[in-house]
């Protein structure tokens, strides 16, 4: 038999038997192989008419490979464009060298105007390097340490990095934020408002309401932030993360919306973790126009401030060199668009950069089992 490539429903491949493919050759426990998890990643997503869109390579139905894949609407540019996110990429380590990687690149190649992943494996970029995808090996993240006892068994710091956040505290002068709720009108506002400053994967209702209110197994604190109230605001999602080792950690997932308001959100996070007890918020975002937010409020930049490193993966901790994650992307006709990183809006909230590990996976009381 040949191998053929295309997703579940075109190859007539149940859900379980992908499931089992990732519980067996994925390096690690991975919460791709639970049913509620899968059914929330890969067939609730919005716009996809609760279709499967992995991209499977199989001979004789028999799995060999899984690209997970959710088609998403992005815009360059402000046009709309069909997108393809990259979850995880697993093969059959028995059966490769068999052209099985091109196979799965080439068909979502036909497939997609834009192709976008993250956490690219060293073993998987030269396969994608090969079909023309250009490779950014950290992408920015920005960390605000407000208790340093607290970070100092997990953190590599020179006594430089002490001085400076002294330095930029002293700095800082408090100002004050105004607060709304979660709102379907106000965010498909703030979305279509402000979507032609970025490149970016969807942020209509209907994704937040997805990615955040949906979600199985976390919980997500969810703000519209105001700094005035003549100003239309940004959306602020956090996330509250405790590591194996009992390490809390404040992770902005989303901020986007009117960039005078980006300030005002960062403040609201401060408080929000000290009224929590946390010790550090950390936040990935490729867009310099709101980095430079970051910048100039003196938080600490992962890929440009070397007397400061700390751990991104948390479950168990774990710091690597950078302490960030690489990133993939392609277009056949927008790559030059695409390309410029800094008006790319990619956070910690795409291409499933904040699943959960086993060691955290829990399904909410109130979520139905699919």
């Amino acid at each position: 038999m040949s191998i053929v490539v295309g997703t579940s429903s075109e190859l007539g491949i149940e859900s379980k038997h992908i499931r089992d493919f990732f519980e067996t050759h994925w390096k690690r426990p991975i919460a791709l192989s639970k049913p509620e998890f899968y059914q929330w990643q890969f067939i609730d997503i919005p716009y996809q008419n609760n279709i499967d869109h992995c991209c499977i390579a199989a001979e004789d139905k028999k799995i060999l490979g899984i690209m997970g894949v959710n088609s998403r609407s992005f815009f360059v540019e402000n046009k709309k464009l069909l997108g393809a996110e990259l979850t995880t990429w697993v093969v059959d380590t028995t059966r490769r060298n068999l052209g099985i990687g091109t196979k799965m690149i080439s068909y979502l190649q036909n497939k997609y105007e834009i192709i976008f992943g993250l956490g690219i494996s060293s073993d998987a970029l030269s396969i994608y390097l090969r079909h023309g995808f250009r490779y950014a090996k950290s992408i920015p993240r920005y960390l605000k340490v407000l208790h340093w006892d607290n970070i100092e068994p997990f953190a590599q710091y020179e006594p430089l990095a002490k001085e400076i956040a002294q330095h930029w505290n002293q700095r800082q002068s408090p100002s004050g934020y105004i607060t709304e709720e979660l709102n379907e009108t106000k965010i498909n506002d703030l979305f279509h408002k402000y979507k032609n400053n970025y490149n970016l994967f969807s942020r209509e209702y209907e994704y937040i309401k997805w990615r955040y209110l949906e979600h199985p197994t976390f919980d997500y604190h969810i703000k519209i932030i105001k700094s005035n109230c003549e100003n239309d605001g940004v959306l602020l999602v956090l996330r509250q993360d405790t590591s194996d080792e009992g390490l809390s950690i404040l992770h902005i997932i989303d901020l986007i919306g009117d960039e005078r308001d980006i300030n005002a959100a960062m403040n609201y996070s401060i408080d929000f973790a000290n009224d929590k007890g946390i010790p550090i918020i950390d936040f990935f975002c490729t867009s310099s126009k709101i980095g430079s937010r970051f910048l100039s409020s003196g938080w600490f930049s992962i890929n440009d401030d070397p007397y400061f490193k700390f751990p991104h993966l948390f479950h168990p901790i774990e710091l690597r060199d950078p302490a960030s994650t690489s990133m993939i992307y392609w277009s056949n006709n927008y790559l030059a668009e695409f390309a410029n990183l800094g008006k790319l809006y990619v956070t910690k909230q795409d291409a499933d950069f904040d699943r959960p590990t086993l060691s955290n996976f829990k399904i909410k009381a109130n979520k139905n089992d699919k």
